[in-house]
């Protein structure tokens, strides 16, 4: 049985309970779930619109792109680019600002 990953999802004060899929971006996972997120650079990862808070649980680490992002905007330690990173819990709890 495949296991199922999914996201509680804080925006404009929404909550939203998502279906997530490990093998795509969470900013894929937002858009199919028609999230209101920015993404200007289409998940190129240049324009740090689709920024979120990782509240609770656990996604990929950041790979060198995301890092120079990261130190060039003096992101928080729970604050990521949702196209540069993947779900690795089963339940997620994130924050779009």
């Amino acid at each position: 049985m495949k296991k199922k990953y999914s996201a509680r999802v804080r925006y404009a004060g929404e909550v939203a309970s998502v279906p997530i899929s490990p093998d795509v971006s969470l900013l894929e996972n937002f858009v199919r779930a028609k999230l209101p997120i920015g993404r200007s650079c289409n998940g190129e990862g240049i324009c740090t619109t689709c920024r979120v808070f990782i509240i609770r649980g656990e996604v990929t680490k950041p790979q060198e792109l995301e890092e120079v992002r990261r130190v060039e905007r003096d992101f928080a330690e729970n604050e990521r680019l949702s196209c540069q990173c993947k779900a690795l819990s089963l339940d997620l709890d994130i924050e779009i600002p």
